[in-house]
């Protein structure tokens, strides 16, 4: 960067025909510290020939064979588009953000997970039986009307005891074919938005009509009807862990909107949950359950029988979305294998560590989940809606959940929302991300006809015996469960980023070693290179703006020179006549000297011939040459003596 040729770098100054080195410490630094370059080729030459990129001295060392220049210009050129796309595949890998997924098998003692089992017969509210029994009514005979189905119950001849006219609870929501497909229209309050929701089969239909009106009907109860009326032991006859029966302490209830009834064994409530240091059927919980038909909703739990989930202590288990059904008369052997999975947060991946990054209300009292994330913006953006909250998710505070009494329109804003929920235009997933650390359980159901005809007669008289069973001899009204790991191994996978910045740094240096033979210092030369073009193009610019600001400065320069010519000769000759000195001066004329700043124009300079003269030459002003009437200056610069004119007093302006 340094320039070459410069007098000042030899630290030489010409003083009247001689020279003589100076001393200035300051200038040699000064000058070894800012020189630059005079032009672009003179940049380039100097780091062809200097550089230690491979290549480039062949650009200047055969300038005198033009046919070699060109030749190796084009490998050069070359050698930089393919050096430039291998790395922009390498950029494009590293910015990807690809992720590679590494499994360990570890063998240990596993903490047993919670397992949630419901009663599939409903046991109804002694408050709501009698609406319940009205609306199943009004199913009978909306089916016998749509089907021609013989009712199989009584009600269409005892009446609908204050059921609504034309065969419906909620106002604005009418059964109705519409182009051979069955389903049920809502308005809202004016009656000129409506919704006409149809489904695959009548069946389905009826059940989420049904599941309508059970919600209108189930928000009316009082919060007493949440805390179950089921004893567990009228429910789960027979409970072992590892062979030993389980403590009240070691089971919760848990309150479901449609199953009503339900117990977790192994919960968060537990002090010390369940350990299992060994896998098999006997080391395991082992349930036997009631499983009689009876009292059940015939059209919104139709299934018989138990339906259990298994999960983590601290989740909430969601019924709806997963778990299996246990079959009456069968023993369901549950195989549980536990994987743990490690993800990567942003940028490889979206996930979170607890849910507190994320802008998200918990409806529920457990910890995140996704399910949770989805449920609490729905039901959030519901009450904020709606005005009212679905009655299957738990209530944010203050909120109320949906009944037409008071809130008459509901049906209509609920499946306006439901609608945009499951095409995706409320943007939940996106905006719930999953655990970056979970715990999973792999299942692996099995079956088989329980009890054993030879054994039943024997079990029925044990649980009679034992439990308040009593004496039974249909083995559907029985049901066995068993879960327990089927290994101790824990598999853990965990992502890792597949590209590095080790792996970024390597792969872009084996590149620019490849194409070019270089190291990172050479890297930095090119990048100083760089940064002398951008200087360059910094002077050049500076440079033309100057001489843009001297073109529009030329008409003043004019006034400058008209004054200089006319008045500046008298008046220089006249303050040299009165000076006292013995010696001559010399006048050396400026066409025009302006500052980029200020007021003051520079048009002469008087200084001595001789450099062994140190004496000031002090020149008089004449009084008739006063500043303050003629615009003349006279100031000292060293030994030198100015003339200057100020403009504010001839009228000249500055240019800026």
């Amino acid at each position: 960067m340094l320039h070459r040729g410069r007098k000042a770098m030899d630290g030489v100054e010409e003083r009247g025909g001689t020279s003589e080195k100076t001393h200035n410490v300051f200038q040699f630094y000064k000058g070894r510290l800012w020189d630059f370059y005079q032009s672009y080729g003179e940049m380039f030459q100097f780091f062809c020939d200097n550089t230690t990129v491979h290549g480039t001295i062949r650009l200047v060392a055969s300038k005198h064979n033009k046919l070699k220049t060109v030749f190796w210009a084009l490998l050069f050129i070359g050698s930089i588009v393919l050096f430039y796309v291998t790395c922009g595949s390498v950029l494009g890998a590293y910015y990807s953000y690809m992720v590679k997924v590494s499994v360990s098998v570890t063998f240990q003692q596993s903490t047993f997970p919670a397992v949630t089992v419901c009663s599939l017969n409903s046991n109804r509210e002694s408050e709501h039986k009698r609406p319940l029994e009205e609306l199943d009514r009004l199913a009978e005979e909306v089916l016998h009307k749509l089907y021609n189905h013989s009712s199989t119950t009584d009600s269409a001849s005892n009446g609908r005891n204050g059921i609504g006219q034309n065969g419906q609870l909620l106002n604005n929501v009418n059964l109705a074919w519409v182009n051979d497909e069955l389903g049920f229209t809502m308005c809202d309050a004016t009656g000129q938005n409506c919704l006409h929701n149809t489904y695959s089969s009548g069946v389905n239909t009826l059940r989420e009509w049904y599941r309508l009106h059970y919600m209108d009907l189930m928000a009316r109860a009082p919060n007493t009807s949440r805390t179950g009326n089921l004893s567990i032991w009228d429910f789960v006859l027979s409970c072992e862990f590892n062979g030993v029966p389980c403590q009240e302490s070691e089971y919760k209830y848990v309150h479901h909107p449609i199953y009503e009834n339900c117990y977790t064994f192994n919960g968060k409530s537990m002090d010390t949950n369940w350990q299992s240091s060994k896998p098999g059927r006997e080391h395991g919980l082992s349930v036997i359950m009631r499983t009689d038909r009876h009292n059940r909703l015939p059209f919104l739990s139709t299934v018989a029988g138990a339906r259990i989930i298994i999960h983590q202590q601290n989740f909430t288990p969601y019924l709806e979305e997963g778990g299996l059904d246990i079959r009456p008369g069968t023993e369901t052997a549950v195989v549980v294998n536990m994987k743990q999975v490690s993800r990567l947060s942003e940028p490889y991946g979206n996930c979170t560590v607890d849910g507190s990054d994320v802008n998200m209300t918990n409806i529920y009292s457990s910890s995140y989940t996704l399910q949770a994330c989805v449920r609490s913006r729905f039901q959030h953006l519901m009450v904020k809606t709606c005005g009212c909250g679905y009655y299957f998710y738990p209530l944010p505070s203050k909120g109320k959940y949906c009944r037409q009494d008071e809130f008459p329109t509901w049906p209509f804003c609920y499946y306006q929302l439901y609608q945009r929920f499951v095409s995706g235009d409320l943007g939940f997933i996106e905006q719930c991300p999953v655990l970056c650390h979970s715990t999973q359980y792999q299942l692996i159901a099995g079956y088989g006809k329980w009890p054993a005809q030879t054994s039943e007669n024997l079990i029925f008289q044990l649980l009679s015996t034992e439990s308040a069973y009593g004496n039974t001899t249909s083995r559907n009204d029985l049901a066995k469960l068993k879960v327990y790991f089927g290994e101790l191994n824990l598999k853990s996978y965990e992502e890792t980023p597949a590209v590095t910045l080790v792996w970024f740094l390597s792969s872009m240096g084996s590149q620019f070693s490849l194409w070019f033979g270089s190291s990172v210092l050479s890297a930095i030369e090119v990048v100083e290179l760089l940064i002398d073009c951008i200087i360059m193009a910094a002077i050049l610019a500076w440079q033309w703006i100057r001489r843009q600001q001297g073109s529009q400065t030329k008409s003043m320069a004019d006034k400058a020179i008209a004054y200089e010519t006319n008045s500046f000769q008298a008046q220089a000759d006249a303050i040299l006549t009165q000076g006292t000195a013995a010696v001559k001066h010399s006048v050396t004329r400026r066409s025009l000297i302006l500052p980029a700043h200020g007021q003051v124009c520079v048009v002469a300079v008087i200084s001595s011939p001789s450099p062994n003269n140190d004496a000031l030459y002090e020149p008089q002003v004449p009084p008739d040459m006063e500043a303050s009437s003629t615009g003349i200056i006279h100031h000292q610069e060293g030994n030198t003596n100015v003339l200057s004119v100020d403009q504010t007093e001839t009228g000249f302006t500055s240019p800026v």
